[in-house]
């Protein structure tokens, strides 16, 4: 049932319209709100009350509303049956001025909205919104500005799915966990009851509250739900639905909508509660054009496979078989050896050996297929040292190796004597939890360029073999691999892979047919799309600088500060990039010379034929695709450190026993509160 809801408040003010009396009024503003804003909205993700002005003059006379009025959101309360918030609950967030959510009506530069009739959009529902709105009349004399009349009206948006929710967001360490957060939560006003009923949420209703543009519009966001690598994009949290045998949850990530499959005990999700018996919405429906959009995107993206390209061999499994340690040389582990295949490598009379390029000819080298080369690790935030962290407190190291992070297992290795067999033992460890040779690569940058390329160095994937690409592509040999299509599949893993630079170049090949002079020359395409190249600079702008060392704190990731910077303000800020050390801001997320390109692509879209509006939906579904590679990515990474944690810590157990005798030296040193181990383990337990 549609509800009419109409409030005027008069202000009298100094008229200055000739032949006007003393105090009297110039005229009566009136504003009216109409709509379904009231009802019930939590199977949607929005609901838009529209906003009508009306005005006469002293005399009744109907006034003209043309640009000469503005609007306002002059408060907006939360009601307290949102639960799930975090932040200020009169700040307004997920309030919109569009007809729909992020279409805006015509507003001046300062975004405040000025027809006669607007729409407010709510993503988050459940609280009472005043508006105010400002006419200023007309005067008869053209050098003076007229008198002006004010209104305001207050009305109730329903509820909508954030109202669902029982208990605020929570860092987690398992599902297990996230599964009693929800059991013993309870609100202030329920502390004396049993239980509360609560439970997991579908994943279909975080879905809902997810800015996946289907059917969810960013509520969780708006309420300030944290993530677990929010630099990335990413905010995952668990959701009722498991396997069969318990061992996987769902996990959503309510940036973006997309639902994958965790490991139970994966660190890293939230948990977010609703009430047992919250039924699941269903599931989003894509809209054609959409669906459309994102198989373009998946197009220009996604490898292709193309035929003779064969997967990559194992190369750190190569170079162990080709160890022999010293006699008496073996490897410390104590129990099961996470990566028993691998122990030739953690010798110490071999593991600082030089690691020799597999015997691979350049063509045999540029014949595989580079979606099968190693995947970058993903230096989660969970894996992030403070300076202090890795130069002053093995005991903070050793809690944060025994959570899982390679980066601490490196770190303590550093500070090992340089011949001391520990160093390579907290290698193979830090290994177990990432990928065979990650920790060897991480210490030793003496490596041959192509073989970081096939190691996964997306840098050196980049240039694989430029030369030789270059002669293969201006002349190329009949019955051989076409170089082109294999430059391309080298470009796709690493745009795949977060480099900025592989989407800058992809956005002049699509934009110019050109990318600059460390690019193999004769690299074009059938045919330009320059409205591809706009959607690739736009989409990459949105990528955070990615850092080579795990170890750069997390606040080394640009901010998302900037997005209009003009392009002398980009040419300083480029220029300053190239002084500043490694983990100082500046201010932009993006690398400025996507930034740049953007601004230029822009100015030139007349001249190329670029299609803006499409540009940017297109955009949109490439950093979705983006997205859903690195969180695969980021899934394996914590299946894999889920299962192998267990190992490592009775390892940590048996190395920390051994050293007490091998180096009492160095742990008397290092450690000097180290007999009291026992106390500190119980109390951080109990933390």
């Amino acid at each position: 049932m549609k509800r009419f809801w109409t409030m005027a408040l008069c202000l009298a003010l100094v008229c200055g319209l000739p032949g006007c009396g003393e105090g009297k009024s110039p005229g009566t503003l009136t504003l009216t709100v109409s709509g379904n804003y009231a009802e019930d909205f939590t199977a949607r993700g929005w609901t838009t009350a529209r906003l009508t002005a009306a005005a006469v003059d002293a005399e009744g006379r109907s006034l003209p509303i043309d640009g000469n009025i503005v609007w306002w959101i002059q408060t907006a309360d939360l009601h307290d049956n949102i639960v799930a918030w975090n932040g200020d609950r009169h700040d307004g967030s997920g309030l919109l001025w569009g007809e729909t959510p992020f279409l805006s009506l015509r507003a001046d530069s300062d975004g405040f909205p000025r027809d006669a009739t607007v729409f407010l959009t709510d993503t988050v529902g459940s609280r009472t919104v005043t508006v105010m709105a400002r006419l200023r009349i007309a005067s008869g004399d053209a050098d003076e500005e007229g008198p002006t009349i004010t209104a305001q009206t207050t009305f109730t948006f329903g509820n909508g799915p954030l109202s669902l929710f029982s208990a605020p967001p929570r860092q987690v360490a398992s599902r297990e966990e996230a599964e009693r957060y929800c059991a013993t939560f309870r609100p202030a006003a329920q502390q004396g009851e049993e239980t509360t009923g609560n439970g997991l949420p579908p994943a279909t209703l975080l879905q809902l509250v997810s800015n996946n543009r289907v059917n969810g519009y960013g509520a969780a966001l708006f309420a300030g739900w944290p993530g677990d690598f929010e630099q990335r994009h990413i905010y995952s949290y668990w959701a009722r639905e498991t396997d069969k045998d318990g061992d996987e949850g769902r996990v959503v990530n309510v940036k973006d909508g997309l639902a994958l499959w965790y490991d139970a005990d994966a660190r890293g999700p939230l948990a977010v509660c609703v009430p047992k018996n919250t039924p699941a919405p269903p599931a989003p429906e894509v809209p054609p054009g959409k669906a459309a959009l994102h198989a373009e995107a998946e197009e220009m993206l996604l490898p292709r496979h193309p035929a003779g390209l064969s997967p990559l061999p194992d190369i750190w499994k190569l170079r162990c078989k080709s160890l022999v340690p010293a006699a008496g040389d073996a490897p410390l582990f104590y129990g099961t050896p996470p990566l028993a295949e691998y122990n030739n490598c953690y010798a110490a009379s071999v593991a600082t050996a030089a690691l020799e390029q597999p015997q691979f000819s350049k063509d045999e080298i540029l014949s595989f297929d580079p979606s099968t080369f190693p995947q970058p690790v993903i230096a989660e935030p969970l894996f992030s040292l403070e300076k202090y962290d890795s130069r002053n407190s093995i005991p903070v190291l050793m809690r944060k190796a025994r959570e899982g992070n390679p980066a601490a297992m490196l770190a303590i290795s550093r500070r090992l004597p340089e011949n001391s067999p520990s160093r390579f033992f907290w290698w193979r460890l830090a290994d177990a939890l990432t990928r065979p040779g990650w920790a060897w690569g991480e210490e030793n940058r003496r490596i041959p360029p192509s073989l970081k390329g096939l190691l996964g160095d997306p840098r050196e994937m980049f240039v694989l073999g430029v030369p030789f690409l270059d002669a293969g592509i201006r002349e190329p040999v009949a019955g051989a691999p076409d170089r082109k299509k294999l430059y391309r599949e080298l470009m796709r893993e690493c745009a795949l892979r977060g480099r900025a630079f592989a989407w800058v170049t992809w956005a002049h090949i699509y934009a110019y047919n050109m990318a600059g002079s460390a690019i193999p020359k004769g690299i074009m395409l059938d045919r330009l799309n320059p409205t591809r190249g706009y959607a690739m600079a736009l989409a990459g702008n949105r990528l955070p600088i990615e850092r080579d060392d795990l170890q750069e704190n997390a606040s080394s990731y640009y901010a998302p500060e900037s997005r209009t910077a003009s392009v002398e303000t980009l040419r300083a800020l480029g220029k300053l990039s190239r002084r500043l050390p490694r983990g100082v801001p500046m201010g932009l997320r993006a690398d400025p010379a996507l930034l740049w390109t953007v601004q230029r692509l822009e100015r030139q879209a007349p001249f190329l034929g670029i299609d803006e509006t499409r540009g940017k939906a297109l955009a949109e579904e490439l950093f979705a695709v983006y997205q859903e590679n690195y969180q695969r990515v980021l899934e394996q990474q914590r299946r894999r450190r889920a299962k192998m944690l267990p190992e490592v810590n009775r390892q940590i157990d048996g190395w920390l026993k051994d050293v007490e005798a091998r180096e009492p030296e160095w742990l008397k040193k290092e450690w000097p509160t180290w007999p009291a181990y026992e106390d500190e383990k119980a109390q951080s337990q109990d933390s």
